[in-house]
């Protein structure tokens, strides 16, 4: 071999070499919640098609999703060590921000037994005293006030699965999900025919990220 063909490997290895190591790893946090995100689907989930969709054109991003179960992921951003998360941040606590994914609005609402007479209500005061299946979260959360102040029961579960399953199992009156859950959660229902989604939702909100600016890496984001 010439020297400089020798000269000019070595370069290449270590252009190369540099090109990785300048590759940025984002951390992102996420419950299991399909189809939005869960290591068990295509791509993590939608929510991450759509955040390596918007972070296309940044070729020094790496996107990591680090799944967990609420409860942690809720410890973990009350530390503030955090950077970037799927999972729901108070807009008031500190530097968040939040970024929207898609134009698309998603309904958030309760799961009800088809046969249930007050599957129609309008007002949440009519499930008074209602066992309410949802996902495990801070007691301080608006919505856990919202049912105990509508005197709803609230019942911690691990997963959204788990809530219909109890639902299904008459363990629980409703469980908190998404107008699309039984279209994606099969695994451990026998069938979800004998569910229904209620018509009044409790809220609307878009598929987005949720970003800590008090992160470095939270200009990185931005910048795109």
């Amino acid at each position: 071999m010439r020297p400089h063909t020798s000269i000019g490997c070595v370069f290449l290895l270590l252009f190369l070499s540099n090109g990785l190591m300048a590759k940025e790893n984002i951390e992102v946090l996420a419950i299991d919640y399909p189809p939005y995100t869960s290591s068990e689907v295509s791509g993590n989930g939608i929510s991450f098609r759509l955040l390596e969709q918007h972070l296309r054109s940044v070729d020094a991003l790496v996107i990591t999703p680090r799944f967990l179960p609420p409860a942690r992921v809720q410890k973990k951003i009350q530390s503030g060590d955090w950077c970037f998360s799927f999972y729901p941040v108070s807009l008031d606590k500190g530097k968040v921000q939040f970024v929207a994914l898609a134009d698309r609005m998603v309904k958030i609402g309760l799961y009800h037994r088809a046969d249930d007479p007050l599957i129609e209500w309008t007002e949440l005061e009519q499930l008074h005293s209602y066992r309410v299946a949802l996902l495990r979260s801070d007691r301080s959360s608006d919505l856990y006030v919202r049912f105990v102040d509508s005197g709803l029961l609230p019942v911690f579960v691990e997963s959204v699965e788990q809530g219909l399953k109890m639902l299904q199992m008459m363990r629980v009156d409703v469980a908190l999900g998404d107008e699309y859950m039984t279209d994606f959660v099969y695994q451990g229902l026998k069938s979800t025919s004998n569910i229904r989604f209620a018509k009044t939702p409790l809220f609307e909100t878009p598929i987005g990220l949720f970003i800590n600016q008090n992160c470095r890496q939270s200009k990185l984001f931005s910048a795109n």
